[in-house]
């Protein structure tokens, strides 16, 4: 798994205020960049990638990822400045120059993220919120997440991380000492179907949610549906039977949406969900009944 050098820098992509989906009570949910799975219905496409990117409005420019930072000026935030280097490495003309960009990530230290997340502390104590850490995939940067994760402890904050579990499990184990709740996303139970829509096997995903329930960590199972990958009633049955087997009896379900639909075409990606409908709660009645007829509770 990846890490930057200094424990206490990694690369985030936004700190979103005000969060009520990300765990108990009203929450701060840093969202970290990189992930090693390729989600096709993916809402956050930019956390995927775990290099800063720039994004121009010029689509011929593209999305022009940033490797080599020698090349470039950054300033203490993580800002960047283009300078003649980036120009010639880019073949960028002077009219080219005028075109507005926006950086996509940024690094940033423990310090400064636990000073912006303790800003909203007074509406963490009056609803039982606080900081969930979110991705992107947490694990690929575990050092700078228990970093952040040990800070906002000694600032007695609650804290939730969400991931897909796609790690050892000595790095799992590792974060989740600092955890309050694991927010655990299942994406398939099937292994081929798993590899068909986000590139990785769910072995080593199973696997770990299962040693995790042994080791008596509080655990959310959460499971995104998806049209045409894991919303029949077949697949909820099969999912019962999964969580069932370990003794899971709880899980919250996220229907499709497509919120974020605009950053496919800022990315120049191809949305390969872009003419599906979203989902709502009632759509999924008879799914969710599936869980509760198994004797697990089962909600949105």
């Amino acid at each position: 798994m990846e890490n930057m050098i200094d424990n206490n820098q990694g690369k985030i992509f936004n700190i979103q205020k005000f969060s009520l989906h990300d765990g108990p009570g009203i929450r701060t949910v840093v969202f970290l960049k990189g992930c090693p799975l390729g989600c096709k219905w993916c809402s956050n496409p930019e956390s995927q990638n775990k290099n800063i990117q720039i994004i121009w409005e010029d689509k011929e420019i593209s999305c022009i990822e940033v490797k080599d930072f020698d090349n470039l000026n950054i300033d203490k935030e993580g800002n960047i400045k283009v300078d003649e280097d980036f120009i010639k490495k880019y073949n960028l003309d002077n009219e080219r120059l005028k075109i507005k960009y926006k950086q996509e990530g940024r690094i940033d230290t423990v310090d400064n993220i636990v000073d912006v997340c303790m800003q909203d502390n007074m509406f963490y104590l009056e609803s039982g919120g606080g900081v969930t850490l979110s991705g992107g995939e947490i694990l690929l940067q575990s050092d700078f997440s228990i970093s952040l994760l040990k800070k906002l402890k000694e600032n007695n904050i609650h804290t939730a991380i969400e991931t897909t579990g796609f790690s050892s499990y000595e790095i799992l184990k590792s974060v989740s000492k600092y955890v309050d709740l694991v927010l655990y996303d299942l994406k398939h139970w099937d292994e081929e179907f798993h590899k068909k829509y986000t590139l990785v096997s769910n072995k080593q995903i199973i696997s770990n949610l299962k040693r995790l329930f042994e080791d008596n960590v509080n655990i959310l199972v959460r499971i995104p549906v998806i049209p045409g990958v894991n919303d029949s009633l077949h697949d909820a049955q099969k999912f019962s039977h999964l969580l069932n087997n370990i003794g899971i009896n709880e899980v919250q379900l996220l229907p499709f949406h497509k919120l974020g639909e605009v950053k496919y075409e800022n990315l120049n990606l191809i949305n390969e969900f872009k003419n599906e409908k979203a989902l709502y709660p009632e759509d999924l009645k008879d799914y969710q009944n599936i869980f509760i007829n198994n004797n697990i509770n089962c909600y949105f």
